[in-house]
Parts: structure tokens; sequence; C-alpha cells
């Protein structure tokens, strides 16, 4: 369903002769059989409930993009193709389901992801040497981002930050096969002010080479990663 295009604003003004609220009591006991409430109670409320969708509009982000697998859920079925139809810089996708990469995921600068709770991005295919994602300028993942690999060939990395402003709140890497992860993050030569979050866990005997590989040579980014592998904290300021 899309998004709705009209927000209620119920006597913007609040006007105090129009809006009288209930006592604590009356909203515990609510209305009663037979009861008339004032004008002014039904003002309250709507007026109340006029701020909270308004409050939550201006902090719920405007996803342009939502992948969901059923047919009338989202833009696309797939991340594969949403990927393969022309990304755009600045998009602002919501992944609702599990989704499977065939191929190096290397969205525009300025996009935002986030996946419904729980919602993994599968690895089952190396992908030849490639790092699964490569994040250029300004990207940005939104709450938890899981990247489960499960394949038993080396990936070469799970995350490639080839730019600069990128903002990883909590990227989750678990590799659960005996599979080879030579860099978990890797950040390439002279990119600067990104801010990486997350963690890592190698449930399935797998080699994981190193966690993070710095080439950036400046002290500008941000990293804090737990690596569940060791009980160790990965911290790069």
């Amino acid at each position: 369903m899309a998004k709705p295009t009209t927000i209620p604003d119920w006597i913007s003004d609040d006007d105090a002769a129009k809006i009288d609220t209930p006592s604590a009591s009356k909203q515990a006991e609510g209305w009663l059989s037979g009861e008339k409430p004032p004008f002014q109670y039904f003002n309250w409320f709507w007026n109340a409930i006029s701020k909270w969708i308004q409050w939550f509009d201006a902090r719920t982000p405007d996803w342009n993009i939502v992948i969901d697998e059923v047919v009338n859920g989202g833009d696309y079925t797939t991340l594969v193709a949403y990927m393969a139809d022309s990304p755009a810089a600045g998009d602002r996708i919501l992944i609702n389901t599990d989704q499977t990469l065939t191929a190096q995921f290397n969205p525009p600068s300025g996009v935002k992801l986030a996946t419904k709770k729980g919602v993994k991005i599968l690895c089952s295919t190396t992908l030849s040497g490639q790092p699964l994602i490569s994040f250029n300028d300004n990207n940005e993942i939104m709450g938890e981002f899981i990247i489960e690999i499960s394949y038993t060939g080396t990936t070469y990395a799970a995350i490639l930050i080839n730019g600069d402003g990128n903002c990883l709140e909590n990227a989750v890497i678990k590799n659960t096969s005996t599979g080879t992860i030579t860099k978990v993050f890797e950040i390439l030569s002279s990119n600067i002010c990104n801010s990486i979050k997350g963690a890592v866990y190698n449930t399935g005997g797998g080699v994981i080479t190193a966690i993070l590989n710095d080439a950036s040579g400046t002290n500008s980014n941000h990293v804090v990663i737990r690596d569940a592998v060791n009980d160790t904290v990965v911290i790069v300021e």
C-alpha cells in the first residue's frame, strides 16, 4: 500500500475554546453506554492523533523504493531486479524480505538502505573476487543490516568503502560456512569521513583473515566493529 498523501491537522491552531482534555479517570474508563461526550473531548482526541501522525511522519524516511516478494507489496520483488533497473542516486530503499545477491551491489551515491527487522542479505555463490557490496559516496545503512555468507569459496571483501561520507549504523556480517573472508570491511586509499559500526560472526568454522583493512591513510574515519570470533572490538578513529 502506498503511503497516504493526506496528513490530518485537526484544529491546527489548538484553539482552547474547542479542545478540552478529559480527566484521567474518564480516559481510563472510556465512554459509557448512552453517554454524550462534549464536542471538546472529541476535538481533544483528534487533535492528539493529528499531532502523533505528524510526529511519526517527520521521523519516518520517505522510502521511494520498497523491495518485497509480494507482487503488490513493493516496487521490486528482489534486490537483483532493482540493481538491473538503473538505480538512481539518492534512492531510499526499504527491504522487507530476505534477498539473495548474485552480483556485486554497487549503489549510486547518496543511497540509503534499511531492512525490516530480521531480514538478511544472503550470499550463497562466490562473486569471483569481488566485494559483495561496494559503497561510493554518502551511502547510508540505517539500523541493523545482516549479510549472511554461506558458500565455501573465498570472499574478497564483504563491504568495500570506495568513497567519502558513508555511514553504516549496524552492519552485521555472518560467515555460516567453511569459506574464507579475506577482509570483512575494507576502506580504500584516501577515503575520508566514513563511519562504520557493526559486528562479525563466524558460525560455520570458516576463516576470517582480517576484520578490517584500513588503507585510507587518514585519521578521519570512525570504525567500531565487534569481532565475535575472538570476542574483541576493532576501533579506528
